[in-house]
C-alpha cells in the first residue's frame, strides 16, 4: 500500500494534506478523490463558492503530482455518466 495525500486548490490558496491515506494505486487515489469531490462541491456552492476554482492534487508518498482533479471535472463526468442515453431517431 502506498501513501497519498489529498491537497485543495481553492481561490485562496492550497491546504496542504498532511497526514494522507493509504490505498492500494493510484488509481485507488483518483477514485478517492472522485468520490469526495461532489460532496465538498456542495459545501462550496452553499457557501456561495464557485466549484471552477477549487481541485484536488492527488500527491504521492516522494510529493509528485499524480493526479489533479478539479470539482467541475468531476461533477461534469457524474452528470455525463447518469445522462440518459437519447432515444434512437427514426
Amino acid at each position: 500500500m502506498q501513501r497519498f495525500y489529498f491537497n485543495l486548490r481553492t481561490p485562496q490558496g492550497r491546504q496542504v494534506d498532511r497526514k494522507g491515506r493509504h490505498l492500494r494505486s493510484a488509481e485507488a487515489a483518483f477514485l478517492e478523490a472522485y468520490r469526495a469531490a461532489p460532496l465538498l462541491a456542495m459545501e462550496v456552492v452553499s457557501q456561495g463558492g464557485d466549484i471552477n476554482h477549487y481541485t484536488f492534487e492527488v500527491m504521492n508518498e516522494a510529493g509528485q503530482l499524480v493526479w489533479d482533479l478539479s470539482f467541475h471535472e468531476a461533477l461534469e463526468r457524474i452528470f455525463r455518466l447518469r445522462r440518459p442515453d437519447s432515444p434512437a431517431l427514426g
